[in-house]
């Protein structure tokens, strides 16, 4: 594949993924590192979710073959934060307090997932089409030249 096919494909997902990552990892670590607290529900609990989150984009980031399946997770994961928000607005799974903030960004980390895979699965075939290294194997010999070679 060509470095164009890889930004075309991936480029987005991993700038998802480095923002997400970014946001997250800085969130969890100025909360603990501020004395979260471990209480139920404690901030020491949303940390330990948003370090978790961080470990699924570095390992999407590190390596290719998980970048999307890493945006997928995540995306996941938010939208059914969103979604557990609706039934009991003020705790995740009994143990993460949700405040205003998180009601904005749960729900815009999970549909900006959606989008990016959305954007990544239709930039895929016209990428595709346009990348020579995909076509039908040949013998290193540019197209140009086949029909003059003996």
């Amino acid at each position: 594949m060509t470095r164009s096919l890889l930004t075309a494909r991936f480029g987005l997902a991993a700038w998802y993924l480095t923002a997400v990552g970014l946001l997250f990892g800085i969130r969890a670590l100025t909360t603990l590192l501020g004395g979260a607290g471990w209480e139920l529900p404690g901030t020491g609990w949303r940390s330990v979710w948003q370090l978790v989150v961080v470990a699924i984009v570095l390992a999407g980031l590190a390596a290719p073959r998980l970048t999307l399946p890493a945006v997928g997770v995540v995306g996941a994961m938010y939208l059914l934060a969103t979604l557990s928000e609706l039934v009991d607005g003020t705790t995740l799974v009994g143990a993460i307090p949700v405040d205003m903030r998180d009601r904005l960004v749960h729900p815009l980390v999970g549909l900006l997932a959606v989008a990016v895979l959305l954007v990544v699965r239709r930039a895929a075939p016209r990428a595709a089409a346009t990348d020579s290294s995909l076509r039908a194997p040949h013998d290193g010999w540019p197209a140009s030249r086949r029909r003059w070679r003996a």
